[in-house]
């Protein structure tokens, strides 16, 4: 076991040889890995990533494949929060699945939401900047 109590990615003191702050076991019982700030993907519950995934698939089946980019444009953001939206009233409603493609309403949304995401990363990528409107 490693004698000194400091983190060697962060040097913040830890007697126990882990390091909460930067998710790091420097015991010498471990390989050490620096962690710390990257993105954990292991938070999303997987059967949500199954879920989202199956909306992803159903999308492939009847458009093609990356069809959805097609939607760039200046009323994307529209399209598919109109999507989107439907999709959060049918749950309101109480309804778990979309009678058309059997996958959850919920899996649809993720999907709307990845878009976005995607669109605004690419929006800002093009201008240069992050936006705030």
């Amino acid at each position: 076991m490693s004698k000194n109590p400091y983190c060697p990615s962060c040097d913040n003191l830890s007697p126990n040889h882990y390091c909460n702050t930067c998710d790091l076991d420097f015991s010498g019982k471990t390989a050490l890995r620096f962690n710390g700030g990257k993105t954990d993907l292991t938070l999303i519950p997987i059967d949500a990533q199954e879920e989202e995934a199956r909306v992803w698939m159903r999308g492939v089946e009847k458009y093609g494949r990356a069809n959805w980019e097609r939607l760039w444009g200046e009323d994307t953001v529209q399209v598919v929060m109109a999507s989107l939206l439907r999709h959060a009233a049918a749950i309101q409603k109480g309804e778990i699945r979309d009678p058309e493609t059997g996958a959850m309403h919920a899996g649809h949304l993720r999907c709307n939401a990845a878009m976005l995401i995607r669109y605004f990363n690419q929006l800002e990528a093009t201008n240069g900047k992050k936006e705030t409107t």
